[in-house]
């Protein structure tokens, strides 16, 4: 009762839909050709999406494996303008504030980065929660002590155990993004590169030296 209480306070006092996002597979996934990726981002593109500069997988679909996320992956969110109409996105504010509730936020907030001719930026928690808001969607959200109970008891694995949650998690809430909370989205045309294997790199660096402290 008290965690029903705590999502609906949550629901009134804040904004249900953060951003609009997709996924696409990368070249790397091979389902297509790379010229035929190439086409289809630019498709993506032209419908309105950007890449994030966010590490991002898609979570396991089932919880047989919790560290099988599918990692070819990029994410996009919806957002119209490029570098030529960026600027006047704030103009549209029914708009903007209806599909892009994340650049109204970053426009309203006192420690805003101003967005370069080729990107904007978005609060590094809207991606990290919907990432995951996807894990608990398959794992099971915790309700209370009962239910994660229940989980051990099914063989349910703890999601946050996973490696691919633990690199989002790093990221997000140490990195911090960008390092002011923030991830770049970015306004060019394709090709979209991932940034994952770069930020991979750095979080196994990092767990390195926190060793070698020990």
């Amino acid at each position: 009762a008290s965690f029903q209480k705590e999502r609906k306070r949550q629901s009134e006092s804040t904004t249900l839909l953060q951003a609009v996002f997709a996924e696409t597979n990368t070249a790397e996934a091979g389902d297509v050709s790379p010229e035929q990726i190439l086409l289809r981002h630019n498709s993506l593109y032209n419908l309105g999406y950007r890449l994030v500069s966010f590490p991002y997988a898609q979570p396991p679909l089932t919880t047989e494996d919790v560290d099988g996320s599918f990692d070819e992956v990029v994410l996009l969110t919806y957002f119209p303008f490029d570098e030529n109409t960026v600027r006047t996105a704030r103009n549209v504010g029914e708009y903007s504030m209806r599909y892009c509730q994340w650049f109204s936020q970053q426009e309203a907030s006192s420690d805003a980065v101003t967005e370069s001719r080729s990107s904007t930026q978005m609060n590094v928690n809207i991606p990290f929660l919907y990432v995951e808001d996807f894990y608990q969607s398959v794992f099971g959200y915790d309700t209370n002590d009962d239910s994660e109970a229940k989980k051990v008891e099914d063989g349910i694995p703890d999601y946050r155990t996973a490696k691919y949650y633990k690199l989002v998690h790093w990221f997000s809430r140490h990195r911090k993004g960008n390092g002011n909370g923030s991830v770049n989205v970015s306004l060019d045309r394709p090709p979209w590169n991932d940034c994952k294997e770069i930020l991979g790199n750095e979080y196994e660096e990092s767990l390195a030296l926190e060793g070698t402290e020990d």
